[in-house]
């Protein structure tokens, strides 16, 4: 399976994937494979995180290796925030870790996020939104917005007075 997999002549599954250490198999290749290449590149900004555990330096180059897998990627550039959030819990190991390097490398322009973050944040709500969100009787909705609109234009802009003041 191993050689199949990393000679890229299938596209395993997430299944297959979060059994395997998937560092260990390319360990075994050539120097001058692209999958090797990507590792070293992953592997070397990996130990430039010093606040990262060794342990988990060593996960997150076999998170980001099993990303290139399952997508068929050939380049760590291509990984994007969709492919972090879509990674199964069972292969999230190194993730948080993984997303640092990945906006070292400059790939994410924004600061690391961590598995929480990227699951669980929803963007920020317009007072419009969040009246629509709302509980709030239909012909009340109107003069709700507006009320949010003035009290963040006049008092205060922090969301979560808003979100409060809309409940």
């Amino acid at each position: 399976m191993r050689v199949i997999v990393t000679a890229r002549l299938v596209r395993p599954g997430w299944d297959l994937l979060c059994t395997t250490y998937t560092a260990t198999w390319v360990a075994r290749l050539p120097p001058d494979d692209p999958l090797a290449q990507q590792a070293a590149l992953l592997k070397d900004t990996l130990v430039a995180l010093t606040w990262a555990r060794p342990e988990m330096r060593a996960a997150a180059l076999n998170a980001g290796l099993r990303l290139l897998l399952a997508h068929g990627y050939v380049s760590v550039h291509q990984i994007t925030e969709q492919d972090l959030l879509a990674i199964p819990a069972a292969a999230e190991l190194g993730s948080d870790t993984l997303d640092a390097a990945l906006c070292v490398l400059g790939i994410f322009a924004r600061t690391p996020k961590r598995a929480a973050s990227r699951h669980a944040r929803t963007p920020r709500r317009s007072p419009a939104e969040l009246v629509a969100v709302a509980a709030i009787p239909e012909h009340f909705r109107a003069i709700t917005a507006l009320y949010l609109e003035t009290y963040a234009a006049r008092i205060s802009q922090v969301y979560a007075t808003l979100q409060h003041k809309v409940y």
